[in-house]
């Protein structure tokens, strides 16, 4: 009976041959994910690994980023609302979410980011005339030893004006 198929040595080195392939087009990929990322943005732009909020950052201090929104009237008032409530519904962390529309600057630059949060404003306030939206980003440092009030710092800033041809 005659064998068939590779067998011993040559079988070794094809299976060597093979991982070595498999080795080297895993390190390319991974490479790759970071410029496509940047020209092409992430494939689940609202999933990012958690910062792991509940555990103190610096010592005993749990720092934080909040966010607050501030929806602007024509009158030059503005009505300071949740950041949140400027989401729909998700079952995605909303801060992940309020990050990445507000303050990735491809995200934030798009005309459809100000469409859709116009409408997104007229929706939660009906018969009110919203021209913009600022959304701030804090960082808010909690200490635990002490019964201080928390320590604030402003980090960022966006500011969307709504167009009166989208209305």
């Amino acid at each position: 009976m005659e064998p068939t198929g590779e067998t011993g040595r040559g079988a070794k080195q094809s299976s060597r041959r093979a991982a070595r392939w498999a080795f080297g087009v895993a390190v390319l990929l991974f490479a790759a994910q970071y410029p496509i990322a940047k020209l092409w943005g992430e494939p689940y732009p609202a999933l990012f690994l958690p910062n792991f909020g509940q555990i103190p950052q610096r010592g005993n201090v749990y720092v934080t980023n909040e966010y607050r929104a501030f929806l602007q009237q024509a009158d030059g008032t503005e009505i300071e609302r949740p950041a949140v409530d400027l989401l729909p519904p998700t079952a995605v962390l909303a801060t992940s979410v309020i990050r990445r529309t507000f303050f990735d600057e491809k995200t934030r630059e798009s005309p459809e980011t100000a469409q859709w949060l116009d409408e997104r404003v007229e929706s939660l306030d009906p018969g009110r005339e919203y021209v913009g939206v600022r959304v701030e980003m804090w960082e808010v440092d909690y200490d635990l030893d002490e019964a201080a009030p928390p320590m604030e710092e402003k980090k960022a800033e966006s500011t969307f004006t709504f167009s009166e041809a989208a209305r």
